[in-house]
């Protein structure tokens, strides 16, 4: 089965690197707590402005993520500070996030499901601008869409598959997530995006 095939992956990939990913996780972590206790429920009450100014931080920060568990599934040692680097790319880091926000809201107008496959469809959004700074919002929304299409089905069972760990996750606070899901969730992930880019042709 795929899903145990990437998991199988990320945990060997996260061999001796458990420790900084923890970190990166938990630094992400915190930073994303801040956003919401600065900016509140943006989505509800903050206005498209204040939710302008929390992708500005969300984005980048995502960025630098995906560009942490990348360097780490490649077999370097990912230095934390990874975690930041998105910042040097805001620009299209923030845009990106924004018009993939947008996106998916206008799908969810019309029901669940479209809104979860325009997710599913623009998920490896942030992997491609990692993997192609240079790339524009537009054009990265547009190869994670080809690179899913017959793919959708399978992530969306792969992150099924995490559901008892975040629940779990949840009654601990996010401590779990923290020192064990979160990493291998993010790992997992990474793996996908790594088998797709072996078969894609975008």
């Amino acid at each position: 089965m795929r899903t145990a095939f990437y998991k199988v992956r990320a945990r060997r990939n996260l061999e001796g690197k458990w420790e900084s990913a923890i970190v990166t996780v938990l630094l992400g972590f915190l930073v994303f707590a801040a956003i919401d206790a600065i900016f509140g429920k943006t989505y509800l009450d903050g206005g498209f402005f204040i939710l302008c100014l929390r992708l500005v931080f969300q984005g980048p920060v995502t960025l630098g993520m995906m560009m942490f568990f990348l360097s780490n599934s490649r077999n370097s040692n990912p230095q934390v500070s990874l975690l930041f680097k998105g910042f040097d790319n805001w620009i299209n880091a923030f845009l990106t996030i924004l018009l993939s926000v947008m996106i998916i809201a206008f799908w969810s107008i019309f029901l669940l499901v479209p809104g979860i496959i325009a997710a599913l469809s623009y998920s490896m959004s942030f992997y491609i601008l990692a993997d192609n700074p240079e790339s524009k919002p537009l054009e990265a929304l547009r190869r994670s869409k080809l690179m899913m299409k017959g793919h959708k089905t399978e992530l969306f069972k792969l992150q099924l598959s995490f559901i008892g760990w975040l629940f779990l996750s949840l009654i601990t606070c996010g401590i779990l997530f923290i020192f064990y899901v979160g990493p291998l969730y993010f790992a997992t992930i990474t793996e996908f995006y790594e088998s797709l880019q072996e078969i894609s042709d975008y």
